[in-house]
């Protein structure tokens, strides 16, 4: 049971802690006051949605490929499907270009086919409702369109110059994407598919340059008619009716849809097939019915069934608190039966909201009155709530059976199951687990005991001491004799409670014993469940923890037994410390924890403060917007601890550097071999001449408190600088420009060092670095983002030599 247990509760509990990380450092990181929420409101539904699945498992990686191919295949082929671009392509083709197909979720108001991407990808709306909203206001919503909807299939060869609408997404979205340059590279390995593919573009572009012309003569005042969006959500109502009545009425597969004769000639009907527009019942979003004519349907989550929820649990909830002392009394109280009349009028109502609320299938909510129907009655909920309402013992009466009256009222509490709601987001899966066993012993002994009560009263042959002690009667008095009315109704249960603890009667029956031994198990089985449960939920919290000192004291042990030097133990004890404080070890167990999230998550935890901290330094302040934004993605976050060496003097650079939080400091020996510091604080970039330049570093940073760095490894900086030719040709500019001043800087810095080691006395600096009239004239022919680079560089040249000559007195 504790395996089963493991295996029930190990999917959330191991996501629980992998988001409520990502939570935290968004809101650590972002910027926004509001970042966080929307991580926190996107992984809510997407647990929801998924069980929190936003990717494909990579053990998919290790099956074979011909089957690891026909997964994705299967998981992909509406895009091939609903693309007239690509439906007619090999299925060669297709095995091959859907490896490359990419999903993505967008969550409410995110845009997503805008700037550069509605030239570079093609996208197809899996799921969820997306407005096409016009530019003219930026909020008038010109069509919306649902799960079907293809984006960018003749865009993707054919970027258009001017785009006049936006695209944002009014509900959670599923996308399905692929970019341009695998399909230009599947395009070269698949001829015929090439020219299948290109000769259909080229007649569609024919196509539309003769619907625009067309549309030239006839412009009128009616800019939605002459545009064709009133038109197209005409006509594509008729063609969706016109196929709707045709399925209905026809039976021969023979027989062709007759669909209605087009009104004018001069719009695009041959592609409205690539369209899925929105029913109003999908765009009626605030409404609380799905189907506002007799017979009504409403909308599962509207504030409605929210509030009609919360209403049932606080009813369910008195039930099992009132029902078990009230029912088994002969002198019922008057407020008790006034409750029995309220719990049966919600009951009724409850069944009366599931049956008409509708049912959501691949996001389209039904507003079909037989097909809601069908489908309530079809589940297991509705049945418990059926047998929780249905009057059993008002059929016991009619049957003659009136001593079965009390029993049958037990039947209200099958519908507790309420009281036990699915794990979402916002609640501890520890704490989650300890509700429900509480919950669970609590019901149990509660029902227990005044069943058994009931049952004690009806049937003498049980000894009512054995069970219930000396409260209502004395040990060896008939039933006849006991007093079963007298004190609190909460009297049964605490008697129950503690005699089944601390029994002091021994059973007087077989009756007594096989009851006992009944009841015994059925605690023994509870028992069993509740404590695998604890303990699977109590392993899966500690567990990465626990992984996390292991691991630590392992690495320990390892360079202990190999006897390293006591100092390098000193400094990885204290990076161990250090991201035990600030992540419980969990950056180190797991580096990689937002490898597989969708880009906008990415971006919200990560990008978007890299984003401002590169391009708030001096050497980028004026640079392109999309290669900071590049950097920024491909930058990295690292948490040093104090006294941490970040560079060494001598030592080449790796990484391009930023401080994020806590400061750096920066030591070097000035012209009197004095040591010099400086204290770089948030948002400095560190080692400019050894990202620029490619020399050793002629300073050692530390860690001078314990701080937080963004990096990029200088491969991968020079590598998107190279996309960008500006920026890239300024960069060699400068490089031209500085490199014999920077080297003769380098060596003639070494010398003199040399020389103080050495004792061979002072070295004469014979060198001034200066800005001759040609640099002058560089400085403002070059882009921006040269000139603050070649300014800050002059600075710190002219700042460097006067440090070494006045030996840093200034």
């Amino acid at each position: 049971m504790v395996a089963e247990a493991l295996l029930k509760c190990r999917r959330f509990c191991t996501f629980y802690p992998e988001v409520h990380r990502i939570i935290e450092e968004t809101k650590r990181h972002n910027p926004s006051p509001i970042a966080h929420i929307d991580v926190e409101n996107f992984y809510t539904l997407m647990w929801k949605k998924h069980h929190g699945i936003t990717s494909i498992p990579e053990v998919i990686s290790q099956m074979p490929r011909y089957l690891r191919i026909d997964i994705k295949q299967d998981l992909i082929w509406p895009v091939f499907y609903h693309s007239p671009t690509l439906r007619k392509t090999s299925d060669a083709y297709k095995r091959w270009l859907c490896e490359y197909v990419h999903i993505d979720y967008k969550l409410p108001g995110q845009k997503f086919y805008a700037g550069p991407y509605c030239k570079t990808h093609l996208y197809y709306l899996k799921s969820g409702i997306v407005q096409l909203i016009s530019c003219d206001d930026g909020v008038t919503p010109l069509i919306s369109v649902t799960s079907g909807t293809i984006f960018g299939d003749i865009s993707f060869y054919l970027p258009p110059s001017k785009r006049n609408v936006l695209t944002r997404c009014l509900t959670y979205c599923e996308v399905l994407y692929i970019t341009r340059i695998d399909v230009l590279q599947s395009l070269h390995m698949f001829p015929e598919d090439r020219h299948l593919v290109l000769n259909h573009v080229k007649d569609r572009i024919k196509h539309s340059r003769i619907l625009h012309t067309c549309k030239q003569h006839i412009r009128g005042l009616d800019r939605s008619e002459d545009e064709g969006i009133a038109w197209v959500k005409r006509r594509w109502w008729e063609i969706c009716e016109a196929v709707n009545s045709w399925n209905k009425s026809s039976r021969r597969e023979g027989d062709k849809c007759q669909l209605p004769a087009e009104e004018s000639s001069y719009h695009c009907a041959k592609y409205i097939g690539q369209l899925v527009l929105c029913s109003n019942v999908q765009l009626n979003m605030k409404s609380m019915f799905a189907n506002e004519k007799f017979p009504w349907i409403f909308v599962p989550d509207s504030k409605f069934g929210q509030i009609w929820g919360k209403i049932v649990t606080a009813t369910v909830f008195f039930v099992m608190l009132f029902y078990p002392p009230y029912i088994t009394r002969n002198d019922i109280p008057t407020w008790f039966k006034s409750f029995q009349l309220w719990t049966d009028f919600i009951y009724i109502c409850d069944i009366c909201v599931s049956l008409l609320t509708s049912i959501v299938r691949h996001e389209n909510v039904s507003d079909n009155f037989a097909s809601v129907m069908l489908a309530r009655c079809k589940s297991t909920k509705f049945v418990l709530d059926l047998l929780s309402t249905v009057w059993i013992e008002n059929l016991a009466l009619i049957s003659g059976l009136p001593h079965l009256y009390a029993a049958c009222q037990f039947n209200r509490l099958i519908k507790i199951y309420m009281l036990f709601p699915k794990w979402n987001l916002k609640r501890d899966p520890l704490c989650h687990t300890c509700y429900k066993i509480a919950l669970i012993h609590f019901a149990f002994v509660y029902i227990v005991s005044y069943f058994l009560f009931m049952i004690d009263r009806k049937n003498p042959s049980l000894t009512t001491s054995y069970f219930f002690g000396e409260v209502f009667c004395k040990s060896g008095v008939s039933d006849e004799k006991c007093d079963f009315e007298k004190g609190h109704p909460l009297n049964v249960v605490l008697a129950f409670s503690l005699e089944y603890l601390f029994y002091e009667y021994l059973p007087y029956t077989l009756v007594d014993i096989g009851t006992a031994m009944f009841i015994s198990y059925f605690f023994f089985i509870i028992y069993i469940y509740c404590k695998s449960n604890l303990v699977a939920a109590l392993y899966l919290k500690y567990r990465e923890k626990c992984n996390y000192q292991y691991f630590v004291a392992n690495i320990k042990h390892h360079y202990t037994h190999h006897k390293i030097h006591p100092k390098l133990l000193e400094r990885l004890n204290r990076y161990l410390l250090c991201h035990w404080k600030y992540y419980n070890g969990m950056d180190v167990m797991h580096p990689h924890l937002l490898k597989n999230e969708p880009y906008d998550i990415y971006w919200k935890v990560h990008g978007e403060l890299a984003e401002k901290i590169i391009k708030e330094s001096q050497a980028f302040l004026f640079a392109d917007t999309t290669l900071i934004r590049e950097l920024a993605y491909k930058s990295r976050f690292l948490i040093l601890a104090k006294n941490s060496t970040l560079i060494l003097f001598g030592i080449l650079c790796k990484n391009v550097s930023w401080v994020v939080q806590g400061s750096i400091l920066s030591e070097y020996h000035n012209y009197a071999g004095e040591l010099t510091s400086t204290i770089y604080g948030p948002g400095n970039l560190l080692t400019s001449f050894g990202v620029f330049f490619g020399t050793v570093s002629l300073r050692t940073l530390t860690a001078y408190t314990d701080c937080e760095i963004l990096y990029i490894k200088i491969q991968d900086f020079l590598h998107i600088v190279k996309k960008y030719p500006s920026e890239w040709a300024n960069l060699q500019i400068c490089i031209e420009e500085f490199s014999p001043r920077i080297e003769a800087l380098s060596q003639d810095y070494f010398y003199a060092l040399l020389d103080e080691v050495s004792g061979y006395g002072r070295y004469n600096f014979d060198f001034c670095i200066s800005i001759t009239r040609c640099n002058l004239i560089m400085l403002y022919n070059a882009s921006f983002f040269s000139k603050v680079f070649i300014i800050m560089l002059s600075h710190f040249l002219c700042k460097v030599e006067v440090e070494l000559i006045t030996g840093g007195r200034l």
